[in-house]
């Protein structure tokens, strides 16, 4: 390769190869230029105080931005006992014994969804997977605490008592370097920071005999 045999750099014994990096682990005139490379790119020389470099950029990957905790994705199943605008008490009671009895009975969202049914709840949802930052904060709240297959407590809202299942939950893909990632990263940067104080110390101690 063209790094293994021109460049001096401490990467050059692995083709020039940094490994998966950040644009601000890059020196500022380097990311500039990389920034603006697509996959397959490769940059014009580069002149920078350590000598010139050319970039080529293999690929690029994204990591999520925002809390694990609001990027989980949920599958929500939820049944509602509905109540008229003028509910009397003993409504009330009725379609909160309901919401219980549904819950206690009901093992997972395929259940709950059925008995919910055969009640005669004429509210039903199964509400796909979604972000936890995509459901009303309200929702959100409860179901942070359930398993999935575990029911909420019954919930009172405006048209009736509801019950909420967490059918599934898939973690995020933070697409975080690996342990060995890391390490070989870190090798790497105390090397290059080696061989920069050492052709730092070379020019400093070079001696220039100038004939003329």
């Amino acid at each position: 390769a063209v790094a293994q045999q021109f460049s001096q750099s401490a990467t050059a014994a692995v083709g020039g190869d940094l490994g998966w990096l950040r644009s601000e682990q890059l020196s500022p005139d380097l990311g500039k230029v990389v920034a603006q490379l697509r996959p397959g790119e490769l940059s014009p020389p580069i002149r920078t105080g350590a000598g010139y470099y050319l970039m080529l950029v293999l690929d690029r990957r994204n990591g999520r931005s925002g809390s694990s905790a609001e990027e989980v994705m949920l599958h929500l199943v939820q049944v509602v006992f509905p109540l008229p605008p003028q509910a009397t008490e003993a409504m009330r009671r009725a379609a909160l014994t309901e919401a219980q009895n549904t819950r206690n009975t009901a093992k997972n969202c395929a259940e709950m969804l059925k008995i919910g049914k055969e009640k005669g709840s004429s509210q039903l949802s199964s509400e796909g997977h979604l972000r936890a930052n995509q459901i009303a904060p309200a929702v959100r709240a409860i179901v942070a605490g359930l398993e999935v297959g575990q029911p909420s407590q019954p919930i009172a809202q405006k048209n009736g008592v509801g019950v909420i299942m967490v059918c599934d939950k898939a973690a995020p893909d933070t697409t975080l370097p690996s342990r060995d990632e890391v390490a070989d990263r870190l090798a790497r940067q105390r090397a290059e920071t080696l061989a920069r104080r050492y052709m730092r110390d070379l020019r400093r101690a070079a001696f220039v005999d100038v004939r003329v």
